[in-house]
């Protein structure tokens, strides 16, 4: 892993984001992306695509959240429910992307779109 990268981003409603290329870029759905801000109506899920895996940590300190952490995550290929104001504001997802690089996200506001800060290793 050479690199970190830090920035804020965010998933307009039932788009999705490649973790490993076009950090940043929401798109719809199609292929190579690692998660899925599916929403239909009032059910809203953080989904993993393409053998990404997520973890959710909780309300934890998010630059507490290490590179170490991340590799010794249990990670699952299900999602994280985004229904009746969750995942809140605060909540840190750990992920393992497609390619096998970790990021973390801090979740800073949630609707129809997911914004949230971002760090990638790679």
């Amino acid at each position: 892993m050479g690199g970190v990268s830090t920035f804020p981003a965010s998933i307009n409603g039932t788009n999705a984001l490649d973790l490993d290329e076009d950090v940043g870029e929401s798109t719809t759905h199609v292929c190579g992306e690692d998660i899925w801000w599916d929403v239909n109506g009032s059910v809203r899920i953080l989904q993993p695509t393409n053998g990404a895996a997520l973890s959710n940590l909780g309300m934890v300190q998010f630059n507490n959240v290490q590179l170490s952490d991340l590799r010794n995550e249990n990670y699952a290929s299900s999602g994280i429910d985004g229904s009746d104001g969750n995942p809140a504001p605060g909540t840190v997802v750990a992920i393992r992307t497609s390619e096998g690089n970790y990021a973390k996200i801090d979740i800073t506001s949630r609707s129809y779109d997911l914004e949230f800060t971002l760090v990638v290793y790679q």
